[in-house]
């Protein structure tokens, strides 16, 4: 009696692997590491295998950042109010922001560059900064630090999407509401025939938008969105939805054509 039978095809992986031509698994047989060579490898291979990737993140943000409590209340808001505020580079601000930078390429690289920098006097600190391994050279970028998430469902159609935001200026919850009510497009100044009047609709429902109740407002071709809060870790989290067949593919190749004409880049002959 055979208790074991010989296996005739080959298992599959056990851990989810991103398609490649060149998998970087592949250089590890005739691997060295030179310089810079192997963070370059590390990289690869986080974004090769998306578990990995995945766990840095969650291991980041268990991290749960950095408060101030002090017996003086003005020293605790003062302090604060620095933690909060202070330019960590990349366009990004407060202690939590260089955490998660320092912390990313510490468990990525096993190693992290940080940098305190003095502002004139050497008597008040200007800036906490975070740099990339590969050339240790921190670069500052402008403008808010938005980071997204896409949420993938069992769904025909609608592609949702969690956003976590944080702003330089922070806005107040009614101010980020009133701007999405009254952005008007080129599209809507146009009154393109194809283009949504409203582009963007808030919804104060907690439990909305959903992907199957949503997703055709505006015949597809809206923006939804929802669950506007603040965050822990940045200024502020939101979801929002859209058709990415009709907003996304061929409803946005059409509202460009519908542009180009209106604009006078396409005209009849």
């Amino acid at each position: 009696m055979k208790w074991f039978r010989k296996q005739t095809a080959p298992a599959g992986a056990s851990v989810q692997l991103r398609e490649t031509g060149h998998h970087p698994f592949g250089l590890l047989g005739q691997y060295v590491p030179m310089r810079s060579g192997e963070i370059r490898l590390y990289r690869a291979v986080r974004e090769a295998v998306p578990v990995v990737d995945a766990a840095i993140y969650k291991l980041i943000r268990m991290v749960g950042g950095v408060t101030a409590a002090c017996s003086d209340p003005a020293a605790e808001r003062g302090l604060g109010e620095f933690l909060r505020t202070v330019p960590a580079g990349r366009g990004q601000y407060g202690v939590n922001a260089f955490l998660e930078g320092y912390l990313d390429a510490l468990l990525t690289c096993g190693r992290a560059i940080g940098e305190i920098v003095p502002a004139a006097g050497n008597r008040e600190i200007a800036a906490v900064l975070w740099g990339r391994v590969e050339d240790g050279v921190i670069v500052n970028a402008a403008g808010p630090s938005i980071t997204a998430q896409c949420l993938r469902v069992p769904a025909s159609n609608g592609h949702m999407a969690a956003v976590f935001a944080r702003f330089r200026n922070k806005p107040s919850l009614d101010e980020i509401k009133a701007a999405w009510a009254g952005f008007q497009g080129r599209a809507q100044e146009l009154a393109l025939p194809s283009a949504p009047k409203q582009f963007l609709h808030y919804f104060e429902e907690p439990d909305r938008p959903q992907t199957r109740l949503d997703r055709m407002t505006e015949g597809g071709m809206a923006v939804c969105i929802g669950r506007l809060r603040p965050d822990t870790q940045y200024d502020y989290k939101f979801v929002c939805l859209s058709h990415n067949t009709l907003r996304g593919a061929a409803g946005g190749a059409v509202l460009l054509a519908e542009l180009l004409c209106a604009e006078g880049y396409i005209q009849r002959r």
